[in-house]
């Protein structure tokens, strides 16, 4: 931190000072702080990503981006709301209309949107298109809550399994970190038809991550559905200090 601001303190100040004659101190902070910021920016890029001021650079951006978060949301502070869906598609063809699935006239919309199917049709031909373009699941669900003002910010994809996350846009300056992983548990984990997909990110500090399994089917198989869904949990692991495994979030 020191070395930053030895790097731009003098420029913060020749600018404060030839801006203090002509406007008042509040309009001449903020110039000098854009104008702090367009020198930080040029530095960055010049910044090897191995080095201690890399690290510095980054740990400050991020406490300036909380501050920020918290300020900007204080008169809604707790009070986000989020709409979880879980479905068992069963290989069919997306439906026409979602709207009443997604609570679209619900008087209050949420903040966001995690969407998690099971059992998506991927024939080999389907699959590869896939691959290539959004699913016919995935465009319907975009395509619903396009109008409502949602983005898709993240999506994973194995097989039939299917995690879509959406947000309003106010949301996504503060939504950072974004990492998805996969695990199959089916054919003794070589085979993607069983297993879990998952989305972690930070939402204004916090850590979230969301987990979408499709395990061994039927009562009979409980308790291999147990060991599946801890493997996934076991072994399922981010790139992130304060986050690494999905137990870790909170």
């Amino acid at each position: 931190m020191d070395e930053i601001s030895r790097l731009l303190g003098t420029i913060g100040r020749v600018r404060s000072d030839t801006l203090s004659s002509d406007a008042t101190q509040s309009t001449g902070s903020k110039l000098a702080l854009r104008h702090q910021l367009n020198q930080l920016m040029t530095c960055v890029d010049g910044l090897d990503p191995k080095t201690e001021l890399h690290q510095k650079v980054v740990k400050t951006l991020e406490s300036a981006f909380l501050s920020c978060a918290k300020r900007a949301n204080k008169p809604k502070k707790n009070n986000f709301r989020l709409h979880v869906v879980t479905w068992n598609v069963a290989t069919a063809d997306p439906p026409k209309d979602v709207a009443s699935l997604l609570h679209l006239n619900s008087p209050k919309t949420p903040d966001l949107y995690v969407i998690g199917l099971q059992e998506v049709y991927s024939g080999p031909v389907r699959f590869v298109s896939d691959m290539m373009f959004d699913d016919p699941w995935s465009q319907l669900f975009i395509s619903t809550l396009a109008p409502w003002n949602y983005v898709k910010v993240s999506s994973m994809r194995m097989q039939g399994l299917l995690l879509l996350f959406f947000s309003k846009p106010e949301h996504i300056p503060f939504i950072r970190d974004i990492q998805a992983s996969y695990t199959r548990t089916g054919m003794f984990g070589y085979w993607g038809n069983k297993g879990g997909v998952s989305v972690r990110l930070s939402f204004y500090g916090h850590m979230l991550c969301f987990l979408n399994c499709h395990l061994a089917a039927h009562m009979k198989y409980a308790n291999e559905r147990v060991d599946e869904f801890e493997h996934i949990v076991d072994t399922q692991t981010f790139d992130c200090k304060k986050a690494p495994k999905i137990t870790d979030h909170r």
